[in-house]
C-alpha cells in the first residue's frame, strides 16, 4: 500500500510528454510566466567538490559533462557523458516554477538512487540527492566493479533558495 503511493508520488513528479501541437504553447505560457529566476543550491556530498549556486530562468540550462563547455565540467573522468544531465526551469502542474533535471547520459544519472530514464525530466525537490555516476557500492558492485566511490563519487543534495513548492504538492 505504501510502495504504490511512493511510486504514484515520484510519477507525478515527471513532467507530462503531451502532444506538442496541443499544449506546447500552455506549457511555453506558464513556464514564461515565471519570467523570475528560480534559485537553487547544489550541496556536495563528496568534500572535493564545491558548492554550486545557481539561478535559473526560461530558455536557460546549467549543464554538467564532460565538455568544457558545461557550467559543472568534469573534463577527466570518463565515467561523465560530454553532455551528461542539466538543470532547466520547468513548472508544477499548478503553475509554480520549479527546477528539473533532464538525463542525457550514457552511464545514467541518478535521484535519490533511483536512476532518471534517458531524455526524461524529473522535477526536482528540496533534500532530493543527486548522483552523476552510480551512486552506491551495491549498485557498482552488481555491474561487476570492484573498486571504491568513497573518493570518487560526485553527488549533491539539492535545495531551492525560496519555496517553491507546488500547494497540492503528493508527499
Amino acid at each position: 500500500c505504501g510502495r504504490a503511493r511512493t511510486k504514484r508520488a515520484r510519477s507525478l513528479r515527471f513532467c507530462t510528454r503531451l502532444p506538442f501541437e496541443t499544449h506546447l504553447l500552455s506549457y511555453m505560457e506558464r513556464v514564461a510566466a515565471s519570467s523570475q529566476a528560480v534559485c537553487c543550491t547544489l550541496q556536495p556530498l563528496n568534500a572535493r567538490l564545491s558548492t554550486l549556486r545557481i539561478a535559473l530562468t526560461p530558455g536557460q540550462r546549467f549543464r554538467f559533462g564532460r565538455h568544457a563547455e558545461c557550467e559543472q565540467s568534469f573534463p577527466s573522468d570518463y565515467r561523465i557523458s560530454s553532455l551528461h544531465a542539466s538543470l532547466l526551469l520547468d513548472v508544477w502542474d499548478d503553475g509554480t516554477p520549479c527546477i528539473a533535471i533532464e538525463d542525457s547520459s550514457i552511464n545514467g544519472t541518478y535521484i535519490n538512487a533511483e536512476r532518471v530514464p534517458k531524455g526524461a525530466r524529473l522535477r526536482l525537490r528540496s533534500g532530493d540527492q543527486l548522483f552523476l555516476v552510480i551512486p552506491s557500492e551495491e549498485l557498482l558492485h552488481a555491474t561487476g566493479y570492484e573498486g571504491s566511490l568513497v573518493a570518487k563519487f560526485i553527488g549533491y543534495v539539492f535545495s531551492y533558495d525560496s519555496d517553491v513548492t507546488p500547494a497540492a504538492a503528493p508527499v
